[in-house]
């Protein structure tokens, strides 16, 4: 069935007629006067698709525009089509927030959300006309395919098809909506259709037929009615607010590198949070304001800003990065208060050597930072770093070899052995082996004599020289 409406000639009644038509809507109670609200996307500081030297914005905008022009025509001419109450989320160049244009259309009851959008891709070669509701099934979905539908007609290019998204736009609005995109401004082709304000005007047509079918109407072009000026029109009321908006970026990166979802506020009951493209705005008062953004890492920012009534105030923010504090400087190390430890490895304590002269060998067994050795006090090197040799002077009779070590922190480490020179003990000075040993001779103890060692050996010697003596006097 189809709806028209018609003005009874000589009166001011209209009459509506239903007549068959496929399109008409299943279940669904019709309003008599539609709201709708047409969406043109991105804006402002937000320009969309940009590519062969059109702005995705700027083309939504006209073709929303001309939309619009088309329902309030239609509304006008009571020869048929239908009666809209219709409404922009955007009449200029400017940057509205998803959440504002969704909040927007719920806030004011609208029966229909129409969004229009121009596609792009990085491959040049990829075209064509793609229309999406939110999910299948639903009135959302017959409202895209009617709207798809028309748009095939009046622009002949490829058929992308009718499509589900979870787009903000789509997924948040509390009545039927479609997203409509127009073709792809990065593609030759399609290119063509969009820079053409004619072609322009029959995507705003196709669109007009679409929302006529969904309620359905037969398609219908309005002719324009010039409505009989006014008596005495009043002037418009100046403008009662004004417009707060700036973006939240890094400071230490520079505008462009904006930061998402921060928390602005003006005072305690009036916040918002910057967009995914870091902007916010706010509809205020004239007055002065203090803005402070607030995000995750970053130390809180503020500014402040007069608000003019039917202006837009700029007053972007700068947030400095939390910067953490240095690690703790690692502790000091300990302090070396252990002496060298110092060892003779020969001769042995107690050893019985019949040489005059021997050599003295040892090492540093434990401290490794040793900066002077010492034997008997006479400096002596190390070798790799911590082995140590020297020749000692024997005294006949027992004999006490000191070795001494020093570190870098001063610290002093000895040991002592003593060795009993006899030349008459036979013994070069090797550590005797445990008596008894095969192929060893010990050496007589001191308790076999009655004496020790070294007392015997100087009684051998003055014994000696006296029977030289003897034997000299004999011969004279």
């Amino acid at each position: 069935m189809i709806l028209r409406r018609f003005l009874v000639p000589g009166s001011s009644f209209l009459v509506f007629l239903l007549t068959p038509h496929t399109s008409l809507l299943t279940n669904q109670a019709w309003a008599a006067s539609p709201k709708v609200v047409i969406d043109a996307g991105h804006g402002g500081t937000d320009p969309g698709a940009v590519s062969n030297g059109l702005k995705e914005a700027l083309i939504n905008l006209d073709v929303s525009e001309r939309f619009r022009d088309l329902l309030k025509s239609d509304t006008d001419d009571t020869r048929g089509g239908g009666d809209w109450q219709v409404t922009m989320t955007r009449e200029t160049d400017v940057f509205v927030s998803l959440s504002s244009r969704t909040d927007y259309a719920n806030s004011i009851g609208a029966d229909r959300f129409l969004s229009i959008h121009t596609n792009s891709f990085s491959d040049p070669s990829a075209n064509g006309i793609s229309t999406f509701s939110y999910s299948e099934g639903g009135t959302g979905a017959r409202l895209r395919n009617d709207v798809h539908a028309e748009a095939m007609k009046h622009w002949p290019l490829r058929d992308r098809g009718n499509l589900t998204a979870n787009f903000h736009v789509l997924r948040e609005t509390a009545m039927p909506a479609e997203l409509h995109e127009l073709a792809f401004v990065s593609n030759a082709g399609d290119f063509v259709y969009l820079n053409d304000p004619a072609k322009r005007q029959e995507a705003a047509r196709a669109h007009l037929h679409g929302i006529q079918n969904h309620y359905g109407m037969a398609d219908y072009d309005p002719s324009a009615v010039t409505p009989p000026p006014p008596d005495d029109p009043p002037p418009p009321p100046p403008p009662s607010t004004g417009t707060l908006t700036g973006m939240i970026y890094d400071s230490s990166l520079g505008t462009g590198a904006r930061i998402p979802n921060a928390d602005v506020t003006l005072i305690s009951n009036v916040s918002s949070q910057s967009d995914l493209n870091g902007v916010y705005t706010f509809s205020l008062s004239p007055g002065d304001y203090t803005v402070t953004a607030v995000a995750t890492g970053y130390q809180a920012g503020s500014l402040s800003r007069t608000v003019v009534a039917g202006q837009t105030t700029w007053g972007s923010i700068g947030l400095a990065k939390i910067e953490e504090p240095p690690p703790p400087p690692p502790p000091p190390p300990p302090s070396d208060t252990e002496a060298p430890d110092i060892s003779i490895a020969f001769p042995a304590d107690g050893a019985t050597t019949n040489q005059a002269e021997i050599t003295v060998s040892g090492e540093v067994t434990d401290n490794l930072s040793v900066t002077r050795a010492l034997v008997n006090g006479v400096d002596v090197t190390l070798t790799e770093g911590r082995k140590f040799a020297a020749s000692v002077k024997l005294q006949t009779g027992s004999n006490k070899i000191t070795a001494e070590a020093w570190d870098a922190a001063g610290n002093k480490g000895a040991e002592s052995v003593t060795v009993t020179f006899n030349p008459l003990s036979g013994d070069p000075g090797t550590p005797p082996p445990p008596p008894d040993s095969p192929g060893c001779t010990s050496l007589p103890s001191p308790s076999a004599s009655g004496l020790p060692p070294g007392l015997l050996a100087m009684a051998f010697l003055a014994a000696r020289s006296f029977l030289r003596r003897r034997s000299s006097s004999y011969r004279g």
